[in-house]
This record gives structure tokens, C-alpha cells and sequence, in this order.
């Protein structure tokens, strides 16, 4: 084609955009780029807060957000606004578009020019939005009303984590690991995750009911609350263990339990981060780590997201395979809020946000995208299930069942080699005559012979169910155990922990995690398959050592994740917890009579 074709062609492309233009179909800002030599790209870079997180909503009324926003495109931008927005974050729960609500007035930019920066800023009103305490993401959205044509459209917002707090109080604890199986001189350790993004290493025996004291190192790297922190104490070197982390930011990091040589402060060893390069960052959820069998990969590390996709990771941090949850073609919300793994089967679990729990069982020739075993969906007559919170393992015996926490009020038991319905347990056909049911958010499973489950609600009830197979009774026929509700308390239950091996003379002993700030200790008796004792047992506080008879442990702050259980014999064990301040440790002592 000849230059005089070029120009005009060219001339003729002018006049089509000027006529859309006129009728509307074309706004003037795009236009203005598609005259130019090419198109702007202009994409938030940081977003900070002005004072810093956490703010103390007693002493600060007004938080000044502030956002950096570039163009990194070839060619000029017109106008645009920049639009600020808050959600209340919490553990269990993400934000969408439909509950972001905006704050201060948009800001205008007049225009950007090729590689240009400009500072922009929202202000958030604490008391005119009726923000206390908590956990706040706030977003920053360039360009929300599309009037410039961008080379992606697809970058234009960021968000960041703001702790509405007094000091450490409010640090946001959101995730708890011990490992107590590290060879001498190296110490065994507590590994605290934060909303904000650090994770802090302390020395085991320097905690206490007051708190933990020797720092071992601290990691403040990630951008985004820590989710989960696991632990593999099995590479064949007790001395040198590996701690894998899921952040929010959207990354996993692999990190050595040792501090780092000459580092100062100590911080630990990165030995490798791993950030999907095919999409923009999306919050890690979940964590969970397997043995293979001979002639598999020793080890792999299972990241589920919030949009819906697991990743299985080798110890070096490479992609082994992928999974994506796409079963129900119109599900919204497709996070996988929870993954587990069992020894039986070697199947890892997951459990969605869209009421799917999948069975995946790879084997040494799996790469790449894999499918599901099975899925609960079509296993159960296409029966949809509330959004599952989490999962718990059943696989003492021969025959493993998985247990699911849902939002639906309900727990689920399904037998994990088909994925069918054991029996299913609503809240909310027993529940005490002046309360609702609740949505389940905590399991604990005893592994002993007898078997039995406990479940927490957020409505603050403890119940106790007995193990049951329904294996040899017609699908329309199977029916839950006989539960027994245990304990009614005066917050949300968080957390439950079950010892694994108390005292024969006693039953089941569980460890119960409450916001109300106690931990409160149950013992069941089961005969059979019913339930015929579930009480609290007497305890002893580290500091006051004397017994406290049928009374939880006060600790005097919201405890939010799961009891560690450290140390245990026949008459006492360690547990270590966290709560709103930070990891402590307590001990609970068997009364010498049942």
C-alpha cells in the first residue's frame, strides 16, 4: 500500500471516531487517544495512609489515603478520576464490588502525559462512617468511569489493608504454627502471621500467658495478611526446617526457620517466593502440604486463591500442576477457603466458597491442569452446599471420612473415597429454644477409636457428635449421630483442638477457643454411638497454679485461631493460642479423678 493509501486510510479512521464521537458511541477522552500515536496506560503503583496503620480510632477521626498513579503507555491521557472505596475485611469473608462503599469526593485529573506521575488522595472519616476496631481494604480505582482508552484495562485498581486499632492490640493476629520437633541448639518455635503482613519467629519456652518475648527474627516482606503458615519438619534434617507462608499479596513464600547470616535485625532465609506470572495478584487463602508415595515427588505444597485456582508446588517452588474450580459454570465466588489432605487415600481436599468440596489425587504422571476424583456436587444428586469454611480429616481407621464447616449452618460427612454423603448436621434443628443456628466455624476431630466430632458456630455453640458410619444404610435413609451440645458461650467459637491421646481414663479432651477471651476445656464420653458425657473438666492456669474448677481460662482477649497442643502427659498438656496481642502459652491439668 502505497503512503498516500496510508494517509488516507488514516484520514478515513479520524473521521469514523468523529462521527462516533457525535453519536455518542465514543467519548471524547478515547478520541483524543486513538488520534494519538498510541494509547496511555495509566495504573495505580502504591497506596499508603496518612497516619499509618494501625489507627487508633479514640485519639484519630481522619485517614488521608494516598495513590501514586502512572502512565506508562505511549501516548498522553485526558481526564480521568480517581475514585476511593472501603471494605470491612474480615477472615472468613473477601471483598467484592458490591460491598466496597466510596469515601471523600472522586479526584480529578486534569491529564498525564507519556511516563507523568501524579499524587492523588481520598479522605476516610472514621466517625462519619461508624468505623471502630477492625480491619479495613481500601481501594483505589483510576479511571473508573473508562474515559480514556487504556493499552490495559485491566490494572487500573489496588488496595491495601488498614488496621483500625490502638497499637499492638490491634496487630491483626491471623495466623498460628509451632514446631516443637527441631533438634538442640536449635530452638523450638512459634511463628506468628499478622493481617498486616509479618510473620514473627519466638522462642517456644520464652512464652507464657503474658505473651512470647524471644524474638528469633521477623519477616515484614509481604504486602497482605498472612492466611496460613505451615511447616515441614520432615526433610531429613531435624535442625533445619522449612515454613511455607499464603499471603493475601497474592505470593507464597518459602522461608528457612534459621535466621539469615549477619542479618541485622535477624530475619529469615527466602528461599524462594512463588507469584502466578499469568495473572494479576490474587489472594492466597489456603495452605497445605503432602508426602507423596515412592516415585512421586517427596513433597508438595497445595496454594489455594481466591479466584478459584490451586496451585501444587515442589519443595524448589516450581509448578508441579494446577486445578480450577469450574464446576458450576455461574458461580461468582469460586475461593478455595480450605484445603486438607488425608493419609490414607493421599488425596488432597478442597473446600469452596460456591458449596463445592473436591477430591484431587494425582499420581507421579500428573502435570499440568488436572481434574477432580470427584466432587460433591454430582456425587450427591447435584445437592449444593453453603459456602464451605473448612474441612476436617477423619482417617484414624481404615476408612476415611471428610468432615465440612458451612455457612449453610451444617456440618457435612462424606466418605472420602466417593465423595457420597455420610450424614449431614443442622445447627439449626438443635439448637437451645432462644437461639438460631449458626454458620459453622470451627472442627475438631478425635482420632482415637471411638472417633467423634466437635463443631463451633458463630453463634457461640460447642456441640459433640459421635462417630457413625452410614456405609451400609440407603442413601435416603442415612441419618446424623445423636449430637449433644456442650458448651454455649458467650462469644463466637473460633477454634477447637482436640488432644489426641489424653489420659485413658478419660474421654475425648478438647481445647475451645471463644472471642468472648476464654479457652475452655471439654471431655466427652462415648458409648457406641451416642454421646453420654460432654462437660468442662477442671483446669489449671500457668500463673495462678491452682485449680479452677469447672471454669474456662480467662485470657482477657479475643483468641482467634486454633490451640497448639505442645507438650502432653498423664496429667497435664502445653497448649499454646493467640489472641488479639499476641501467641501465649498455657497449661491445663487432669484432675486425678474423672
Amino acid at each position: 500500500m502505497t503512503e498516500v493509501n496510508h494517509q488516507r486510510w488514516g484520514k478515513r479512521l479520524l473521521l469514523l471516531f468523529f462521527v462516533l464521537g457525535l453519536l455518542g458511541l465514543v467519548g471524547p477522552t478515547a478520541l483524543w487517544a486513538q488520534s494519538a500515536a498510541g494509547l496511555p496506560e495509566l495504573h495505580p503503583i502504591s497506596l499508603v495512609f496518612t497516619p499509618a496503620s494501625p489507627v487508633d480510632p479514640t485519639t484519630t477521626t481522619l485517614v488521608v489515603a494516598t495513590a501514586q498513579v502512572v502512565n506508562t503507555g505511549n501516548a498522553g491521557a485526558g481526564p480521568f478520576r480517581v475514585k476511593f472505596s472501603f471494605c470491612r475485611q474480615s477472615q472468613v469473608s473477601f471483598c467484592t464490588d458490591n460491598n466496597y462503599s466510596d469515601f471523600g469526593t472522586p479526584s480529578s485529573v486534569s491529564g498525564l502525559g507519556v511516563g507523568g506521575q501524579a499524587g492523588v488522595s481520598g479522605v476516610l472519616n472514621l466517625a462519619t462512617q461508624g468505623l471502630g476496631f477492625g480491619l479495613l481494604r481500601i481501594r483505589v480505582q483510576v479511571d473508573p468511569d473508562d474515559q480514556v482508552a487504556e493499552l490495559d484495562e485491566n490494572n487500573n485498581e489496588l488496595t491495601a489493608l488498614l488496621t483500625i486499632g490502638s497499637g499492638t492490640a490491634s496487630s491483626g493476629l491471623s495466623a498460628l504454627a509451632v514446631d516443637n520437633r527441631r533438634v538442640l541448639p536449635a530452638p523450638n518455635a512459634v511463628y506468628v502471621g499478622t493481617a498486616g503482613g509479618t510473620v514473627s519467629a519466638f522462642a517456644l519456652d520464652s512464652c507464657s500467658e503474658q505473651g512470647c518475648t524471644d524474638l528469633i527474627w521477623q519477616f515484614n516482606e509481604p504486602q497482605g495478611a498472612i492466611r496460613a503458615i505451615v511447616i515441614d519438619n520432615n526433610r531429613g534434617n531435624a535442625s533445619s526446617h522449612d515454613i511455607y507462608l499464603a499471603s493475601e499479596d497474592g505470593t507464597i513464600y518459602a522461608l528457612s526457620a534459621d535466621p539469615a547470616p549477619r542479618s541485622n535485625p535477624p530475619q529469615p532465609t527466602v528461599r524462594w517466593r512463588f507469584t502466578p506470572s499469568s495473572r494479576s495478584p490474587v489472594p492466597f487463602l489456603s495452605l497445605a502440604l503432602s508426602r507423596g508415595p515412592v516415585g512421586s515427588d517427596p513433597l508438595l505444597i497445595y496454594a489455594g486463591s481466591q479466584d478459584g485456582l490451586i496451585y501444587a508446588l515442589r519443595p524448589d517452588g516450581s509448578t508441579r500442576w494446577t486445578f480450577s474450580n469450574k464446576r458450576l459454570s455461574t458461580s461468582q465466588d469460586r475461593a478455595i477457603n480450605a484445603l486438607a489432605t488425608d493419609r490414607n487415600l493421599q488425596q488432597l481436599y478442597a473446600g469452596t466458597a460456591d458449596g463445592l468440596i473436591y477430591a484431587i489425587k494425582p499420581d507421579s504422571d500428573s502435570f499440568g491442569q488436572i481434574q477432580a476424583s470427584w466432587n460433591s456436587f454430582d456425587q450427591n444428586s447435584q445437592v449444593l452446599f453453603g459456602a464451605i469454611n473448612l474441612l476436617a480429616i477423619d482417617d484414624f481407621t481404615s476408612k476415611t471420612f471428610v468432615y465440612a464447616g458451612s455457612d449453610d449452618q451444617s456440618v457435612y460427612s462424606l466418605f472420602a473415597g466417593s465423595g457420597q454423603l455420610n450424614w449431614q448436621f443442622d445447627t439449626e434443628g438443635n439448637t437451645p429454644r432462644d437461639q438460631t443456628g449458626g454458620a459453622v466455624k470451627a472442627l475438631g476431630v478425635d482420632l482415637k477409636t471411638t472417633g467423634g466430632l466437635y463443631l463451633g458456630t458463630a453463634n457461640n455453640l460447642v456441640y459433640g457428635l459421635p462417630f457413625k458410619d452410614n456405609s451400609s444404610t440407603p442413601v435416603s435413609a442415612r441419618t446424623p449421630p445423636i449430637a449433644q451440645l456442650c458448651l454455649s458461650a458467650k462469644g463466637p467459637i473460633k477454634a477447637i483442638t482436640v488432644d489426641p491421646s489424653p489420659p485413658a481414663k478419660f474421654g475425648a479432651i478438647a481445647l475451645v477457643a471463644s472471642q468472648d477471651g476464654n479457652l475452655y476445656v471439654l471431655q466427652t464420653e462415648v458409648s457406641g454411638q451416642t454421646l453420654v458425657g460432654c462437660t468442662q473438666r477442671t483446669t489449671l492456669s500457668s500463673t495462678s497454679r491452682q485449680n479452677l474448677n469447672s471454669s474456662p481460662i480467662s485470657l482477657g482477649r479475643s483468641l482467634a485461631a486454633a490451640p497448639v497442643i505442645v507438650t502432653l502427659t498423664d496429667t497435664q498438656l502445653r497448649a499454646i493460642l493467640f489472641g488479639a496481642n499476641s501467641a501465649v502459652r498455657v497449661e491445663v491439668r487432669y484432675e486425678s479423678q474423672p
